[in-house]
């Protein structure tokens, strides 16, 4: 039986079996990490809930998967269900720090729905270069990470 916490002890293992021991991993909390680091490395003085926003709007963009923007709705729908805020007026105060402190910026834009233009507040990294970053940093910890699980690879005695 192998190791589901070892990759290297799935050598011999089917699919189903790598796809159990991935899906037990410590992939997800190893991407929080390495996104919170490269936020970190940009921004080293900001507080843990400028943090939290920083890294939350970073996953809804890349969920959404558009770019350097992610929909207000959005992440205050996902941040409340999150609890780590007390209420949408918290999370509302520090995205007003992080644009003050020119970290977010908030926008409108106008967008499309059934045949209508509609106005859509988004948020989106004033510094396009850290969303490239924070993509680039998440795909090669994820390709890392699942290569360990899922490519073929010789055993060594």
């Amino acid at each position: 039986m192998a190791n589901d916490e070892n990759p290297r002890d799935l050598l011999d293992c089917g699919r189903e079996e790598r796809l159990a021991a991935f899906a037990k991993s410590n992939m997800f909390s190893t991407q929080n990490k390495i996104i919170n680091e490269t936020l970190q490395s940009w921004y080293p003085e900001l507080s843990e809930k400028e943090m939290m926003i920083c890294e939350w709007t970073f996953n809804t963009m890349s969920d959404i998967g558009l770019g350097n923007w992610a929909t207000y709705i959005e992440l205050i729908a996902r941040l409340l269900e999150h609890e780590n805020f007390a209420n949408e007026e918290e999370i509302e105060d520090v995205i007003k720090s992080l644009v003050s402190k020119s970290v977010l910026e908030v926008r409108e834009d106008e967008r499309i729905f059934g045949g209508d233009e509609k106005s859509l507040k988004v948020l989106v990294f004033t510094q396009e270069n850290l969303y490239e970053e924070l993509q680039k940093a998440s795909c090669e910890n994820f390709k890392i990470f699942t290569d360990a699980y899922f490519c073929p690879r010789r055993k060594f005695d």
